[in-house]
């Protein structure tokens, strides 16, 4: 079937002139295949009006890592009765296999009684990736350069140089930059000396490193989740001051190391130095508990 471009773009606008003429990509989308395109969106992609005609010839112009999040906007686009403006930003591909990035804004409308999606593009400029990292994975992070600091071990942050143009080069280079720095900190966290235990506000364990382990002779999995107070066994002259500390520690007080007695799964008494910190995370702040076997210092005296 031949489409009577210049019909539908009368038919669709009453200013054809302006339309085509305006500094944004303008089209529509109706039933799988783009019915209109401006020059604009043309001359984005690189293509003729009738190189566009292809039933999903949209998806074959979306980058191959945007198109998933593209595909579900536009299907709930669709299915939305309530007809507001969608804004997102994706990858293109061009005619020439090069790809730019755009951001678009679109909205339902009723054509010929069905329904299809006007849409308007913009070119933008590139924007600058950004790793993702976990509530745990920024919470060790925070505690190693703690450690670094506590047992004057010199460091220094390196910033990430000049990125190369291409961006599937620099997310690929920051991956396995991040992936180094992360299994590099992961072997201080996990060989340090001092047990290191995180806890929640509700004083409920979600991380330790393998000297926990050693030192209390419980498995992680054993930890992971138990209330940090209630599952390692303190006396109970230590413990009422252990629970007086966190109170004034979530309230944001500084304090000072205690040294105490506690008890090891299978019962056997131990003397630790705890230091109690908070660490504080873009959205939640984690207490931080560093914890020292001082049992033959104290054997000793």
């Amino acid at each position: 079937m031949t489409v009577n471009y210049k019909e539908i773009c009368k038919n669709i606008f009453s200013e054809t002139e302006f339309i085509e003429n305006s500094l944004l990509g303008i089209g529509v989308i109706q039933d799988g295949s783009i019915i209109y395109a401006n020059n604009t969106v043309l001359k984005h992609f690189g293509y003729s009006f009738d190189d566009i005609q292809e039933k999903n010839f949209w998806m074959k112009v979306i980058h191959p890592n945007d198109l998933p999040i593209v595909k579900r906007k536009i299907e709930f686009k669709l299915k939305e009765k309530i007809y507001n403006t969608t804004r997102y930003k994706c990858r293109i591909l061009l005619k020439s296999g090069e790809s730019k990035w755009i951001e678009v804004f679109s909205k339902n409308f009723y054509h010929n009684d069905r329904i299809a999606i006007l849409f308007t593009i913009i070119e933008i400029p590139e924007p600058t990736p950004l790793i993702e990292i976990s509530t745990i994975d920024m919470a060790k992070l925070n505690v190693m350069e703690e450690l670094l600091k506590r047992f004057k071990i010199a460091y220094r942050i390196l910033k990430t140089g000049d990125f190369q143009k291409d961006l599937e080069e620099k997310l690929l280079k920051e991956k396995i930059a991040f992936k180094d720095a992360d299994q590099k900190f992961n072997h201080l966290f996990e060989t340090s000396p001092s047990s290191i235990i995180l806890l929640n506000f509700e004083g409920r364990i979600i991380e330790c490193n393998c000297t926990t382990e050693n030192l209390f002779n419980y498995k992680k999995d054993e930890l992971i989740g138990k209330k940090f107070l209630e599952f390692i066994n303190f006396p109970p002259n230590s413990l009422s001051i252990l629970e007086d500390v966190y109170e004034h520690l979530t309230k944001g007080e500084k304090l000072l190391p205690i040294e105490t007695q506690c008890f090891t799964k299978e019962g056997r008494t131990i003397w630790v130095k705890l230091s109690n910190t908070l660490v504080r995370l873009y959205n939640e702040i984690l207490i931080q508990v560093i914890i020292q076997d001082i049992t033959q210092i104290k054997l000793n005296k």
